[in-house]
């Protein structure tokens, strides 16, 4: 397996990882955000064989979920306080049928 120069891990503190391994693996909305696309990529990701190309893939994940929690957080921290209504507020993102359906599954998985 290659690995790009330059890759490291953005969270390194292991509690972190897990609370959001946590939140990435049996987390569920009901609006296509950016939080529950990575969850769909990992529902795919966990289907792969056990390898170390899975690993790395599932721990980028986590990363990239922790990085969207964070520029979530920052932009409701904007509109909290500067107000606007620039763009279209989230009006456009899409609602998902079937979230029961995907709480069981994810909150069945063994981590």
């Amino acid at each position: 397996m290659k690995i790009t120069p330059g890759y490291i891990l953005s969270t390194t503190d292991q509690k972190d990882r897990q609370i959001l391994k946590e939140a990435l693996v049996r987390g569920v909305s009901d609006r296509l955000f950016i939080c529950e696309q990575l969850r769909f990529a990992y529902d795919f990701a966990e289907q792969l064989p056990d390898t170390l190309i899975k690993t790395y893939l599932i721990e980028t994940l986590i990363d990239i979920f922790g990085s969207a929690k964070k520029m979530n957080a920052r932009l409701a921290h904007y509109k909290r306080h500067f107000g606007g209504e620039t763009g279209n507020s989230g009006k456009n993102i899409k609602v998902l049928t079937d979230m029961e359906l995907r709480k069981q599954i994810r909150k069945s998985r063994i981590i």
